[in-house]
């Protein structure tokens, strides 16, 4: 109730809608799918930018080189067959939106739990019968019930938006991708869409719950959004730059990505699926166990 009563909450999802239908308006205008031509050269040019890139960079690390040589094979797959825009590309495209879906839910987890502490309403709280493992459970629930509720949003604009851009005549164009022996194949989109929207929630569920721990631990909101949010946007350069490193394998940002793994390109060789869910269930149990001891025994009589 305090949470869906705040306008910065609508705020945020207010935000989201107009973000969603501006990527696909930009979408739109770059693809032009009136214009088969336009929509080729485009294409085409894309793909002779990536050749440029990795005949002048040497120092590309392997993994990403490796994606971008993918992309210049789906690029020719998609002239080769004349597959153009859809309403599926724009949906895919808008998944990259997962990140201010993280950053909305970050804010909410932030001050979830360290604003009772600012406003003295703490102490509210805990007369009620109800005991403290079940108000922090609560509060948890409610944080990713809104995290749910804004990629449902997400979702159903994305649609209806390139939808109406695209047309809906192109639903049945399949997902493109490049398998093991470097061959391009094709699959289900709607399956893959499904696909990268869970596992780009995986990331978000762990930046949240990181959150949510700094914001019962230290009871500043503003710690615990600062932080979480400078953490998540250093990790992928911090990645990237210790990636020649076998260890950095056990650092959390460097498997919250699982959708690597649909696309057979894992950060460092040999990581596999299995091997990042265990590591990210560590950290999850580490940081929801020190928001439950901490916010268990804290004596908040003072």
């Amino acid at each position: 109730m305090k949470m869906y009563r705040r306008i910065s909450s609508w705020i945020l999802i207010a935000v989201l809608i107009l973000l969603t239908i501006g990527v696909g308006l930009l979408l739109r205008y770059d693809s032009s799918s009136d214009n088969n031509e336009q929509w080729r050269n485009g294409l085409a040019s894309k793909s002779k930018e990536i050749q440029e890139v990795l005949q002048k960079e040497q120092n590309i690390p392997q993994f990403q080189r490796t994606q971008m040589e993918k992309e210049m094979k789906i690029y020719q797959y998609r002239l080769d067959h004349n597959f153009g825009p859809s309403v599926w590309n724009g949906v895919k495209a808008t998944s990259s939106l997962m990140s201010f879906v993280t950053l909305s839910a970050v804010v909410i987890a932030g001050g979830i739990v360290a604003s009772e502490y600012n406003w003295g309403t703490i102490k509210l709280l805990l007369i009620r019968p109800q005991n403290r493992t079940k108000i922090l459970l609560s509060k948890y629930i409610a944080t990713m019930g809104y995290a749910l509720l804004m990629i449902i949003i997400l979702l159903s604009v994305s649609f209806i938006t390139n939808g109406l851009l695209f047309g809906f005549q192109e639903m049945g164009q399949p997902y493109l991708y490049v398998a093991q022996n470097g061959t391009v194949q094709e699959g289900n989109m709607l399956v893959n869409i499904l696909q990268t929207y869970g596992l780009s929630s995986v990331e978000m569920i762990m930046v949240v719950t990181f959150a949510f721990m700094m914001s019962v631990v230290f009871r500043s909101s503003a710690l615990a959004i600062g932080l979480s949010l400078f953490i998540m946007f250093i990790s992928q350069p911090l990645i990237q730059f210790l990636s020649k490193f076998s260890w950095v394998k056990y650092y959390l940002f460097a498997n919250t990505n699982l959708s690597v793994y649909l696309e057979g390109t894992p950060l460092i060789p040999g990581m596999t699926l299995t091997f990042s869910l265990i590591v990210l269930a560590g950290y999850f149990l580490g940081f929801t166990f020190i928001s439950w001891f901490v916010f268990k025994k804290r004596d908040v009589a003072a």
